[in-house]
């Protein structure tokens, strides 16, 4: 669940202002961490600082853009799988490439779809 929720962090993040990125952010982790029954605040301050980086790398790095949003969602998923997992790196990093294929297909394909919908309707007819 946490790696489909800093993939929603990081697309919201990308296209929406800071004030809202970090907001949501902090909702989804103290909705998290109630649901789950943890430390209220722990998957909070993982989730802030995931959208806090991608508010503040926003315009140097075009985070609206798929590669970004691809590589971005997978380190930052394999460095929380990492530390939960207590260094067991292989474990993290094959939990982190499945669920970022995952979330992506599922979150993505959609957006795609739409995108291409819009720019079809946006182009003029020819006679």
């Amino acid at each position: 669940m946490i790696p489909f929720l800093i993939l929603i962090v990081t697309f919201y993040s990308a296209h929406s202002g800071i004030h809202v990125a970090l907001g949501g952010a902090l909702l989804a982790g103290i909705w998290y961490d109630l649901w789950q029954g943890n430390l209220l605040g722990e998957t909070s301050v993982i989730l802030l600082t995931v959208a806090f980086v991608v508010a503040v790398y926003k315009r140097k790095f075009n985070a609206e853009r798929f590669p970004f949003m691809l590589l971005y969602s997978w380190a930052a998923v394999s460095v929380y799988l990492l530390i939960l997992s207590g260094g067991d790196i292989s474990f993290s990093l094959l939990a982190a490439w499945g669920m970022r294929v995952l979330a992506f297909v599922i979150l993505m394909y959609p957006v795609r779809l739409m995108i291409a919908y819009v720019q079809r309707r946006r182009q003029p007819a020819i006679l």
